[in-house]
């Protein structure tokens, strides 16, 4: 199945018989864009729901909503698994469960719900899957692991990367120690979220610097330790994003954050 499948790569038939009528078709991506209108769900979201859309829209060689049955999104769940990974290779039952067919069900049931359709054919197409094998250890890091990687920052940087890279690598890992925030959410840091209230230094996570979690901003006082390293002297005489250059344009968009 082609990646890059988009709805010009086939013709979907001018018409579709329901009953004795001849009704127009309605396009999965046009549902999935009336979707997007409307719930606005995070970038990363559209951009895997929308690619799994254009697959399954590959896989019937027609892109109308009308015509996918309850057996099509069951047989296109059968190929997943069975091929539908890199190389050929099979999709976990997980990765199709919570990936995969939930773009085709939000796509038909905006359908439904705007009464172009008359059923979510989707729903009810699950995917049993094998039962969890045994977790052999903790998900998170041991201390000594996290140690490791602390340690490691403390190494001079000889390398020929950025000078933002090089800080990310410096100090993302003792944020992310220290503040529990998500990588995203740091790498994307600008000089300017970094504030002194009164004898507290903070860091502000808003979605105004980009995604966080639950789309809401929130301040996190930093720990003293990070203040003994320095951290909060690297904001002097900068503003913008501390860890990436937004001048060296590498592709960065909403979808696709260069952070």
């Amino acid at each position: 199945m082609d990646e890059m499948f988009s709805a010009e790569h086939f013709v979907v038939d001018a018409q579709t018989r329901e009953g004795n009528e001849l009704v127009a078709p309605v396009s999965l991506l046009m549902l999935f864009d009336e979707y997007v209108a409307e719930r606005k769900p995070a970038p990363a979201t559209v951009k895997a729901f929308g690619r799994q859309l254009r697959r399954f829209s590959a896989f019937l060689q027609h892109d109308d909503a009308r015509k996918v049955s309850k057996q099509d999104v069951d047989r296109w769940k059968g190929e997943l698994l069975e091929r539908g990974g890199k190389g050929g290779l099979p999709l976990n039952p997980k990765t199709v469960r919570v990936t995969y067919l939930p773009a085709i069900r939000v796509a038909l049931q905006r359908g439904v719900d705007s009464g172009v359709l008359n059923e979510n054919v989707a729903k009810g197409v699950g995917v049993l899957g094998k039962k969890k094998t045994p977790r052999l250890r903790s998900p998170s890091l041991s201390d000594e692991e996290a140690l490791k990687i602390l340690r490691a920052t403390l190494v001079a940087d000889t390398t020929r990367t950025s000078p933002q890279r090089k800080l990310a690598k410096r100090w993302v890992p003792w944020l992310c120690a220290y503040t529990g925030a998500r990588v995203n959410e740091l790498t994307q840091l600008r000089a300017e979220d970094v504030t002194q209230d009164g004898a507290i230094w903070t860091i502000r996570i808003t979605p105004e610097a980009g995604s966080t979690k639950n789309h809401e901003a929130r301040v996190v006082a930093l720990h003293p330790h990070l203040l003994e390293q320095g951290f909060h002297k690297i904001v002097a005489d900068k503003s913008g994003p501390l860890f990436y250059n937004p001048a060296d344009k590498r592709g960065g968009s909403e979808q696709n954050p260069h952070s």
